[in-house]
C-alpha cells in the first residue's frame, strides 16, 4: 500500500491497512530542528520552507507525511 492509501483505509470504516499508519505532529520543532538553521531563519527570513523541512523530517523518521493547505483565498 502507499501511505495514503495506508492512512485512508485506516479512516474508512472497517478498512485493515497492511500496516498502522504512523503520522505524530511534528509539523513545526522536529522539522526546523533538523534544518540545523535558528527558528528565525525559518519563520521570519523564510531561508528553507518549512514545508520542505515537514517533509525532508518525515522521510527521515519513516512516517506518513500528511499536510493539509492552509492558504485562505477569500470570496
Amino acid at each position: 500500500m502507499t501511505p495514503k492509501e495506508r492512512f485512508l483505509t485506516a479512516l474508512r470504516a472497517g478498512g485493515v491497512p497492511d500496516r498502522v499508519p504512523c503520522t505524530p505532529d511534528i509539523s513545526n520543532y522536529i522539522p526546523c530542528k533538523r534544518t540545523g538553521l535558528p527558528f528565525w531563519d525559518i519563520y521570519f527570513k523564510n531561508e528553507w520552507p518549512l514545508w520542505k523541512a515537514y517533509l525532508s523530517a518525515a522521510d527521515y523518521f519513516g512516517i506518513e507525511a500528511w499536510m493539509a493547505s492552509c492558504t485562505f483565498i477569500p470570496l
